[in-house]
């Protein structure tokens, strides 16, 4: 499981799971065997719920000091954050709790896919404001069920386990979480279902094999997205991705259900192009052999119009609303290496009256415009924009896998969220605390005793 909605879909789905077995009959305790794998996966649960809040809203270790009981209504997420850090550890501070990943019980099933969360957390630190909101209401739907879970879990175990019960029963902390988590709910409950499914789960930058025309959407997004990650590009890498757009622009000109302005535009795409497929230029940079499969494969697909799924138009579909983002991030990668002076051009050079030789010399970054190379991409790029609406609405634009991904942790989370509304009308998650004497008196605090009469 990699990428953040498959873990937000396999976390939901196993918390549903658990909220919906119930709370345990009178009598029915874990196996002692079972105890330290069923607690350590727990604790990692909640360790990765907690450090997903903390991702989002880029909490440190200071950033609980000044809250007041007032920021449970302006700013429920850094209490939410504050009050996942304040659960105890029902394992204990010296168990390692990842070997207990690796488990067979629903729990160890829960800490799996909640530990996949790890491999996005540097991502979800930096993503913008409105796919870190959409993150932090599925982190919500998350946490909420904790203290219910905490609350089943600490009636399961058997006796001897005194500390642990303790931890998952104690009331402050838990119902401290179920309180923000709902009231964060609730605020983002107007946020759009379809949220930003590409800035939460990215075309990943790696190369791929197409196994037949069908594959053609996704591999022209790796093709975008390994080139938008390159600092620097080679020469032949930059032509061989010319030729691609350039054969994907003929095929989708010479198609009859082109609309005029498309073809008019791919045309300007394809005279962009030439400059940079046939002009006198180099780069010094090694070529990248993601670049070389990725080419290699769209270009065999391209080559076949009679191979599966490429002459209907499923096939057709995808990759030709697709050209715009690949030849934006081709005109990118080539400026940032013009940009790093490694992008060399011959010049005419006189010497003594011999004949004129080519000497290569750095692109000069003040005239880079007038350049073919780049005049002709910055062609390309603009008439790819110009023919992407006509394109698409030809078509259509295809379901990418980041919306796929959406789709099914939306269904997950619906799920996670009926078991919660059935466990919140029958119970509180947590039990409440022990009523003082007096409502005067506080937990944790002694009261002064009162004045005696006539001192």
């Amino acid at each position: 499981m990699s990428g953040y909605y498959p873990a937000v879909a396999g976390l939901s789905a196993q918390l549903a799971e658990l909220l919906a077995a119930g709370p345990p009959p009178p009598g029915d305790r874990l196996p002692a065997a079972q105890v330290p794998e069923v607690l350590g996966a727990r604790d990692v649960v909640a360790a990765e719920v907690a450090a997903l809040v903390r991702r989002l809203i880029h909490a440190g270790p200071a950033s609980a000091a000044d809250l007041q009981p007032g920021h449970l209504v302006t700013d429920p997420a850094h209490v939410l954050h504050a009050a996942l850090y304040d659960l105890p550890r029902a394992a204990g501070a010296g168990d390692d709790q990842r070997r207990w990943t690796t488990g067979t019980s629903p729990w160890a099933h829960a800490a799996r896919a909640a530990a996949s969360f790890e491999h996005d957390h540097e991502r979800l630190a930096a993503l913008p404001g409105p796919a870190a909101w959409q993150a932090l209401r599925d982190a919500a739907a998350l946490a909420a069920a904790l203290p219910h879970l905490d609350a089943d879990l600490a009636a399961r175990l058997p006796p001897g386990h005194g500390t642990a019960r303790n931890a998952l029963a104690g009331p402050g902390p838990q119902a401290l979480v179920g309180i923000a988590a709902g009231q964060l709910r609730y605020q983002l409950a107007d946020l759009d279902a379809d949220g930003p499914a590409e800035l939460l789960d990215p075309t990943p930058p790696k190369e791929m094999v197409l196994r037949s025309a069908a594959d053609l959407p996704e591999g022209m997004r790796r093709l975008a997205a390994v080139l938008d990650q390159a600092e620097r590009i080679a020469a032949v890498d930059v032509r061989a991705v010319a030729t691609v757009l350039t054969a994907a622009a003929e095929l989708a000109r010479a198609d009859l259900r082109t609309p005029a302005p498309a073809r008019h535009a791919l045309s300007a795409v394809q005279a962009g192009l030439r400059p940079v497929q046939t002009g006198a230029w180099d780069t010094v940079s090694p070529r990248s052999w993601r670049l070389q499969t990725l080419t290699t494969e769209i270009h065999r697909q391209l080559r076949d119009p009679t191979g599966p799924g490429l002459a209907a138009a499923g096939g057709r579909l995808g990759w030709a609303a697709e050209l715009r983002n690949v030849v934006s991030a081709l005109a990118g990668a080539v400026e940032r290496t013009a940009a790093d002076r490694r992008v060399a051009v011959p010049r005419d050079h006189l010497d003594q009256g011999r004949d004129k030789a080519l000497l290569w010399v750095p692109l000069p970054p003040g005239r880079a415009p007038e350049q073919p190379l780049l005049a002709g991409l910055d062609q390309a790029r603009t008439a790819a924009r110009q023919a992407q609406q006509p394109l698409t609405a030809a078509y259509g634009q295809p379901e990418t896998p980041a919306k796929r991904g959406a789709l099914a942790a939306g269904r997950a989370l619906t799920e996670l969220q009926a078991a919660l509304r059935d466990r919140q009308a029958s119970s509180t998650g947590a039990p409440p605390p022990d009523r003082p004497a007096h409502p005067a008196r506080r937990h944790g605090w002694t009261q002064p005793a009162p004045p005696q009469q006539g001192r």
